[in-house]
């Protein structure tokens, strides 16, 4: 059976499996605003001068495997809030433009975040359409 199955498909089943896709502006505006969930954003902490999305969680992106290797305790101890389950649903990705939320993404799936998505409209979108 194996054999019928075509390299594209092989392909397309492996990116599905690394990623849950990506979050729209509205995936993560409703997800800030409920302040369920996660929005982590990786950029670098002299970035978020600009503004940052509202309950977003700054982890840059050189820090993000460290950070979600963390045991709970010290993960809740660094950040001030619960380290995600990797079942968690709501776990959404985001930089100035989207690469770097990319790479986080690729991260967190990488270890078991399997609702991992990342934001490529990115803080850029965020402040455009929330008009900052």
């Amino acid at each position: 059976i194996l054999h019928s199955i075509s390299s594209q498909h092989i392909g397309r089943l492996c990116t599905v499996t690394m990623s849950a896709g990506d979050a729209s502006y509205e995936d993560v505006r409703q997800l800030s605003e409920s302040g369920t969930g996660y929005i982590f954003d990786v950029r670098n902490p002299e970035e978020l001068k600009g503004g940052k999305i509202p309950n977003s969680i700054n982890i840059p992106v050189s820090q993000f495997e460290a950070a979600l290797r963390m045991d709970p305790e010290s993960f809740q101890k660094t950040f001030h809030v619960e380290k995600p389950k990797p079942s968690e649903e709501n776990i959404i990705m985001h930089c100035m433009m989207g690469k770097r939320g990319a790479q986080a993404t690729a991260i967190a799936a990488s270890l078991g975040y399997s609702h991992a998505r990342n934001y490529p409209g990115a803080y850029r979108e965020w402040a455009q359409k929330k008009g900052h």
